[in-house]
């Protein structure tokens, strides 16, 4: 497996998916893109942008300015899991 991160990893943020919708911290002043890695499918939105569909393990990269938030809520029952990495 090979991971291309384009960056370096920086902090992680771990969000409970629920049907309740979860928000994030702010990424950090360095931060352009994150890595997104869920335990189940998620509905996730990055700042104000239109909501989309995340799979289940399996990585996106998501490009981000500094500051933003992301909004994440699970897509079926169940609950799991969203890791929020920052790549600097």
């Amino acid at each position: 497996m090979t991971i291309v991160s384009h960056g370096r990893f920086g902090k992680t943020q771990n969000l409970t998916l629920s049907a309740t919708p979860a928000t994030s911290a702010a990424v950090g002043p360095h931060t352009n893109r994150i890595r997104l890695v869920a335990s189940a499918a998620a509905s996730i939105t990055i700042g104000d942008a239109t909501a989309v569909y995340i799979p289940a393990n399996i990585a996106e990269v998501a490009l981000v300015t500094a500051g933003q938030t992301l909004t994440a809520v699970q897509f079926a029952t169940g609950g799991g899991n969203l890791c929020i990495t920052e790549i600097e």
